[in-house]
């Protein structure tokens, strides 16, 4: 009994013990708990980043670093240093250690410890005391053997416009001992997986030894504005390393044909606003001079002299600033209205028998037109007012859009051209789908619609 009494007393003192020492270890952890290579070649280097993670930041901690490596000690070193302050208020700190390997390092294993102790900032790590802590197990082996193999942590394909090459972007970690170029290819399909193109790339950058770096492979493509299913693979040393099935959107151009023009055109456009449109500026300026003086005469007036100091005096035009800005604002309203009220009626340039048409052929095509005097009969019209909305290119050409759904809010896959024809897939309602010449279709407007003989 004396005996069983002795041995519950010994694990009583046991549980107490734990329960004291587990608060302490349970609110410090470290991420990854070892640094293993198992590919090094003599002269190689790499990082690791080693995180620190803690419970309860209500406190300056001391960082100590304490490494047990033996004969590969000199290989290490550590950023920001042996000891650092994990400051209050912050969850997560991390260091790093950096292995350089030496050209005369023999071909065998290398293991080692590296502890990581945590306590509480200005405290004396001498004597015997209980302090926070964790530990990293070091196993490296150095190699004559040479080992082409990565990983490929992700892969994106990039929005890109109209006209500008397509972008795969791929993060790649160097898991080999050797400096590795990958390849990779791209599928791209529609959205009912209907293959368009197909396209490879490589010599678009390398990834060296233990590294991790961000690798942008680019196609070059024909596709019009839209939304495609991308298969995507990456390979190192014509293994498939990832495989993936991506998301493109291709955006439209800006609304501009001749980039080297921009600044011309516009100025272009603004004089022959104002030449087309003197009368009305000049209506609108006479109308703000006229505001000017009025107010002007006002606040000179005798009523107003004692009106000066009131607070709404400087918003109705007290001064000479305030009556010029509200006597422009005037002569902007009221040529505004005066747009709007002229817009109302027709002009007779508007009345002109020029129409824009779509000509439906016998052999199931269309035939996209600018038709000047067009002649159409009750029976072979369609459309009793014909309008197709284009748009012009750089030589004043009209061309029309087609659209990826029957509606003009939907993505333009593509422009047709002046008297282009195209085989009409499908009609419905005021629309024809029509097939494109990249094996696409696309829904184009059938406003004006009439047979081929109509036209002179």
């Amino acid at each position: 009994m004396k005996k069983l009494g002795h041995l519950m007393k010994i694990w009583l003192v046991l549980i107490v013990f734990s329960l004291g020492v587990m608060p302490v270890e349970a609110g410090f952890g470290v991420s990854p708990t070892n640094i293993y290579n198992e590919y090094l070649k003599p002269g190689a280097h790499f990082e690791k980043t080693i995180t620190l993670s803690r419970s309860d930041p209500v406190d300056d901690l001391d960082i100590i670093v304490e490494p047990s490596l033996g004969e590969i000690e000199s290989w290490f070193k550590f950023d920001p240093g042996l000891r650092f302050v994990f400051p209050k208020g912050q969850t997560r700190k991390s260091f790093k250690v950096i292995v350089s390997v030496p050209e005369t390092a023999s071909y065998r294993n290398y293991e080692g410890i590296i502890r990581v102790k945590a306590m509480k900032k200005g405290e004396d790590v001498k004597g015997v005391s209980i302090v926070k802590g964790a530990r990293l197990d070091v196993d490296l082996v150095t190699t004559e053997l040479t080992v082409n193999e990565i990983k490929v942590k992700s892969l994106k394909m990039l929005d890109t416009k109209d006209g500008q090459p397509l972008t795969l972007a791929m993060e790649v970690e160097n898991v080999g001992n050797i400096e590795v170029s990958p390849t990779a290819k791209i599928k791209i399909l529609t959205l009912d997986m209907q293959e368009l193109e197909e396209h490879t790339a490589s010599n678009f950058g390398s990834v060296k030894p233990n590294e991790t770096k961000t690798l942008y492979a680019k196609f070059t493509s024909s596709l019009p504005e839209g939304e495609y299913f991308v298969e995507a693979e990456v390979l190192g040393e014509n293994i498939v390393v990832r495989k993936e099935r991506l998301v493109l959107r291709i955006m439209g151009k800006v609304a501009q044909f001749d980039e080297g023009k921009d600044n011309s055109n516009m100025l272009t456009g603004l004089v022959n606003f104002v030449s087309d449109n003197a009368l009305k500026i000049g209506f609108g300026l006479m109308v703000s001079a006229i505001a000017f003086l009025l107010l002007t005469r006002l606040w000179k007036s005798r009523k107003m002299q004692e009106k000066h100091s009131e607070k709404w005096a400087l918003l109705l035009g007290e001064s000479t600033l305030s009556r010029i800005v509200i006597s422009i604002a005037i002569g902007v309203i009221v040529t505004l209205i005066m747009f709007f009220i002229l817009s109302l009626i027709p002009s007779p340039k508007d009345q002109k028998d020029d129409s824009t048409s779509i000509t439906q052929n016998q052999d199931n095509t269309v035939e996209v037109s600018n038709v000047k005097g067009a002649k159409t009969d009750s029976k072979n019209n369609i459309s009793p007012d014909p309008l197709v909305v284009g748009v012009h290119d750089k030589d004043g050409k009209l061309m029309y859009p087609i659209y990826s759904q029957p509606f003009v809010t939907s993505n333009v896959l593509y422009y047709a051209k002046e008297n282009e024809k195209m085989a009409v897939i499908e009609e419905k309602a005021d629309w024809y789908r029509v097939e494109l010449s990249n094996g696409q279709s696309g829904w184009l407007e059938k406003t004006s619609v009439k047979d081929s003989d109509t036209q002179e």
